[in-house]
C-alpha cells in the first residue's frame, strides 16, 4: 500500500506540521499574553492571586495560552500571583465548581482567565459569592452567553476569532491547488484576533 498519506487541517488547536497540512486559528501564544496584559492592566495596582481555568492540557492551544499568560504575568505584573491551573473540560458545571473552590480557598483572588469554553459557569459562581464586580474575568469566544456576560459587567473582555474566517481559511488551505510542502505543512497566517469589551460589541 504505497502513496502519500493524506493529512488534514488542524483548526483552533495545532498539531505537529508532519501530521497536518496547515493550522488555521489564532496565534495562541499571543492570545495568552494578550489575556495576561488585559487582566494585569484591569487589576492595575491591585495585589492578589490570579487563577487559570482551561479545558484540558491535552489541547496544545490551551497549553500555549496558559504558558504565555503565566510568563507575561510574571514578567510585567509582579503583584499578581498565579494560583495554578484547573481543568474544566469546557464544561459549565465543572467550571462552576472550580470557581467556587477557588473563591473559597483563595481569599485574595482578583482575576480569572478562562482559557477554553463554557464561560457561563464561572460567573454563576462569582455571582453566588457576590464577587461579580470584584474579580476580573477574561475568556475566549464571542457567543450569546459571553455577550450577555459582557453586557451585565460580569465578564471584562473576550478574545475572539471570526468563525466565518476560520471556515474560509480552512477551505482555502485544503484546496487541491495548494502545493505540497513535503511534510512541513502550508504556511497560513494566524487569524485576526478581536478583543471585545462591553463598549465595542458588534451588532448581532
Amino acid at each position: 500500500m504505497g502513496g502519500r498519506r493524506e493529512r488534514g487541517i488542524s483548526i483552533v488547536s495545532d498539531f505537529a506540521p508532519s501530521i497536518r497540512t496547515a493550522y488555521v486559528g489564532l496565534d495562541n501564544q499571543s492570545a495568552g499574553r494578550t489575556a495576561a496584559y488585559l487582566l494585569g492592566r484591569f487589576c492595575r495596582e491591585t495585589e492578589g492571586s490570579v487563577a487559570v481555568i482551561a479545558g484540558s492540557r491535552i489541547y496544545r492551544a490551551h497549553t500555549e495560552r496558559e504558558m504565555r499568560f503565566q510568563s507575561l504575568i510574571e514578567e510585567q505584573f509582579p503583584k499578581l500571583h498565579i494560583v495554578g491551573l484547573r481543568e474544566g473540560h469546557d464544561d459549565r458545571d465543572e467550571n462552576y465548581r472550580h470557581t467556587l473552590a477557588l473563591l473559597d480557598q483563595t481569599k485574595d483572588l482578583v482575576g480569572i482567565y478562562n482559557v477554553g469554553g463554557s464561560s457561563d459557569g464561572i460567573p454563576r459562581a462569582l455571582r453566588e459569592r457576590d464577587c461579580g464586580d470584584k474579580v476580573v474575568f477574561i475568556g475566549h469566544g464571542l457567543s450569546t452567553d459571553t455577550r450577555r456576560l459582557l453586557l451585565d459587567g460580569t465578564m471584562d473582555a473576550v478574545i475572539n476569532s471570526d468563525p466565518d474566517l476560520v471556515i474560509t481559511a480552512a477551505l482555502a488551505a485544503s484546496s487541491p491547488a495548494q502545493p505540497d510542502r513535503s511534510g512541513n505543512g502550508l504556511s497560513v497566517a494566524p487569524l485576526k484576533m478581536d478583543i471585545f469589551l462591553r463598549e465595542n460589541l458588534p451588532s448581532r
